[in-house]
């Protein structure tokens, strides 16, 4: 009977779909289209989606696919490096449907997408990260995020980390200046691993000066520089790159430098240990203040150097100016402690160091002689008011070696030379001109040598300021006479009280 005869008054209409039970083996057939194809929907309704090949509903939020959701169980690796150019995560599970894709979401649930997304199987999926997409910051840990074609996804919370690169903590450029042949203060460079890994340290470009070497472990630049290149006075900057490493592949370089110079006295952070080292290293002929510093000082000081006299190389220990007539080197002159470092100015005694100590002449003697150990000695007399000349003498033994200690030295000031030192020889200005063999305390003729000054020519006296030859101060040392206590015709001409003298010790190690 056609469907059309079928008098609907003969059902309950309200009842007929009312619980009702679909029974049989097959299956129930619902509609079945296109996504385009679904129209005049309404709550409830039920079909097949050809278009995404799942049954859909509608409901109060719109058509939904009914389907089993992606399962994410593990992804390789779950930790990237920043530093890698290409990042590559593969995301295993299962329900992973034709339409999947993975993505990434940051500490703050912003979605990360992937340069590209490839599901592979129905239980893996690749996602990569390059070029401009790589991840350089960190805003992780990140969730790994599979959303099925569905729409039905699957997140695996805190899965990723960014291993970051090593961080520096020193800054870039400078490192300080060391010295040459002078051990270097330990310097360190450090970086830190943002996991708290371990770093190490290389040198990757440039070098460290000969003789220093980097702690791998610990970032430590240690050693003493010794180039042993030609001196320059403005220093030589040593620039290199040290790479941090965190072992898992991530490195940060960092560019250094280090400025080395040499202990040429023209600083305090250039103190010499001697005014012959500075000659050594620099040949330098002009004389002047320079910064000096041994090992049992613990400040450097600055010292007036005679840097062309004799071969240069002597520390002036005291300077006296005096008019006239009638003055010495007085014993308490070694002990004072006051007065200024220019020469040029003023009388002085000693020095200062940096940190406002005061070195005795005697101080001076023991920090770069020793308190037991001879020297060789220099002594000047220069007129500089009521006419000119300057006359020096160096004293050594004749071997032309060390030869007055510090006690021996007093001895000269005190007058007192009945323990006399022999076999002293004597050069003058010219440096060339000598006498040999001579003992203290018989000193007192006056014909021994002729010298040359440059104004007049004068007898060379050696004497002990007692007895016979009085005009001549005890402190004329061995057989110099750099500053007479009076003078006549035959000593140097008529020294009136409008004439001003220097009269000046120096000593070299």
């Amino acid at each position: 009977m056609p469907i059309s005869k079928i008098k609907l008054n003969g059902f309950q209409t309200d009842s007929l779909f009312l619980n009702t039970e679909i029974s049989g083996t097959e299956a129930a057939r619902m509609p079945v289209g296109t996504t385009a194809q679904r129209a005049n929907a309404q709550v409830g309704d039920l079909r097949h989606n050809t278009t995404i090949g799942i049954l859909e509903q509608y409901t109060s939020a719109g058509w939904q696919g009914i389907a089993s959701p992606p399962v994410i169980t593990s992804i390789s690796p779950t930790d990237i490096n920043e530093s890698d150019s290409t990042q590559t995560i593969v995301i295993t599970g299962s329900n992973f449907d034709t339409g999947a894709v993975g993505t990434l979401k940051n500490s703050s649930a912003a979605t990360v997408t992937p340069t590209t997304s490839t599901r592979n199987t129905i239980s893996q999926i690749t996602i990569v990260f390059s070029g401009g997409d790589a991840i350089t910051t960190d805003a992780g840990p990140y969730d790994v995020v599979v959303t099925n074609g569905s729409g039905l996804s699957a997140n695996l919370a805190d899965a990723l980390t960014l291993d970051n690169t090593p961080a520096w903590s020193t800054s870039a450029g400078s490192l300080g200046t060391v010295i040459e042949d002078v051990a270097m203060s330990t310097t360190t460079v450090a970086a830190s691993d943002p996991e708290g890994g371990s770093v190490t340290y290389s040198v990757t470009s440039g070098a460290l000066p000969t003789g220093t070497s980097l702690g791998s472990s610990n970032g430590q630049i240690t050693g003493t520089p010794n180039v042993s290149d030609s001196y320059n006075a403005s220093g030589v900057t040593h620039n290199f790159t040290v790479t941090a490493n965190d072992g898992t592949g991530n490195t940060t370089p960092r560019a250094f430098s280090i400025i080395r110079k040499w202990g040429d006295g023209a600083s305090a952070a250039t103190a010499a240990t001697s005014a012959t080292s500075i000659k050594t290293i620099t040949g330098t002929s002009t004389s002047g203040l320079y910064y000096l510093q041994t090992a049992s000082m613990a400040y450097p000081a600055q010292i007036y150097c005679e840097m062309s006299l004799h071969g240069g190389g002597w520390i002036y220990l005291l300077q006296k100016n005096h008019t006239g007539h009638g003055v010495g080197f007085q014993n308490s002159w070694l002990s004072a402690q006051s007065g200024t470092q220019n020469h040029a100015t003023a009388d002085f005694y000693g020095t200062t160091d940096t940190n406002g100590t005061a070195l005795s002449p005697f101080d001076i003697w023991d920090k770069f002689v020793g308190s037991s150990t001879a020297a060789k000695v220099y002594f000047r007399e220069i007129q500089h008011v009521g006419g000119t000349y300057d006359e020096s003498q160096r004293y050594t033994n004749s071997s032309d070696g060390a030869l007055l200690t510090k006690t021996e030295y007093q001895r000269l000031y005190a007058g007192n030379f009945s323990d006399g030192v022999g076999g002293i020889k004597v050069w003058f200005n010219n440096g060339s001109s000598s006498v040999t063999g001579k003992e203290i305390e018989e000193w007192s003729g006056n014909n021994l040598v002729t010298i040359n000054n440059g104004v007049v020519d004068q007898e060379l006296y050696y004497c002990n300021g007692n007895g016979a030859d009085s005009n001549w101060s005890f402190g004329l040392m061995k057989g110099g006479t750099p500053f007479p206590k009076a003078a006549n015709s035959t000593n140097g001409g008529n020294r009136t009280g409008t004439m001003q003298r220097w009269g000046i010790a120096a000593i070299k190690a």
